[in-house]
């Protein structure tokens, strides 16, 4: 508060000592309408403030949530990075995990996105011969191989009533000498789902849980062996041959299979010509354990 003595000469009214009370009055009413302002300023740059950070937060959260979800969405598209873009696939509805290997894209934790191979439906047993006029079939009379157990696969067929995919078919059918358990082939507690799943010729089970057990363990033969076997079965011969590719140096008791089984991935994919380098290497190995198999594929072929 101003002093009014500071303002009035000595012997001053009392009016004008009333007057001079007003006018300080006045200033303390503007200086507290300063304050106030003042005040009012500074709350409202404080709630801007504080709306600002807590957009800030919301934004945040929203990154953060969507960041997470593509992160789970691009783990099951694990299967992707392999063959194709094809959608994982599971036992009867697609919602199982995949891979994101090599092969197998994308794709939650189960396979859903990004190239799985296509599910091959099990053919509990050997199915008959196309309709197809059987001397236009080329199979060979009294064949000193019995058919084998299982037929080959469909799913590499270009269309359902095509006649040249008809006459593929049944070629393959009278070579697709595959077994299971594979030779050689020891399996420790890691694959014991995928062993089951194969012996019941379950191939998209057993696919899934190659996947789960890639996830576990390292890259090693054993995985590459089921894996190839587990694509032939479901009619990926293209994927099956890239893995194969991939063994630089196949255990010794699994090398002619080995062989024979790069044969049909070929045949799969209708490399004929790729197909025949390696039939006829195995046929002409006095003692391979394919030759007779590699001698009967060159009679159906017309390769003689």
């Amino acid at each position: 508060m101003e002093n009014l003595d500071d303002y009035l000469e000595e012997g001053a009214s009392a009016e004008e000592r009333q007057a001079a009370e007003q006018v300080l009055a006045g200033l303390d009413t503007i200086r507290l309408e300063e304050k106030i302002k003042r005040a009012a300023a500074q709350r409202k740059r404080l709630q801007f403030i504080k709306r600002v950070q807590l957009v800030g937060l919301i934004l945040l959260a929203l990154l953060l949530v969507s960041g997470i979800y593509w992160w789970t969405s691009g783990d099951e598209e694990a299967l992707s990075t392999q063959s194709s873009t094809e959608e994982p696939i599971e036992e009867q509805t697609p919602s199982e995990e995949s891979s994101s290997t090599d092969i197998a894209p994308p794709p939650t934790e189960e396979p859903t996105e990004e190239e799985t191979p296509p599910v091959q439906e099990e053919e509990p047993q050997r199915s008959q011969t196309p309709d197809i006029p059987i001397e236009n079939l080329p199979i060979a009379q009294a064949d000193p191989l019995p058919d084998p157990s299982y037929p080959a696969p469909s799913t590499f067929l270009r269309g359902q009533n095509n006649q040249e995919d008809s006459l593929a078919k049944a070629q393959l059918n009278q070579l697709w000498y595959t077994s299971y358990p594979l030779t050689g082939l020891e399996l420790d507690e890691a694959y014991q789902a995928v062993d089951a799943a194969l012996k019941e010729r379950n191939f998209t089970r057993a696919f899934i849980n190659l996947q789960r057990t890639e996830r576990t363990v390292a890259l090693n033969d054993t995985l590459r062996y089921l894996q190839i076997y587990t694509l032939l079965e479901m009619g990926e011969g293209e994927e099956a041959q890239r893995i194969l590719n991939e063994l630089e140096a196949p255990a010794a008791e699994w090398t002619e299979q080995q062989e024979w089984y790069s044969a049909l991935s070929l045949l799969l994919g209708q490399d004929l010509d790729g197909a025949k380098i390696i039939i006829d290497k195995i046929a002409a190995e006095e003692n391979h354990a394919y030759r007779q198999q590699a001698e009967k594929a060159k009679r159906v072929y017309g390769w003689e």
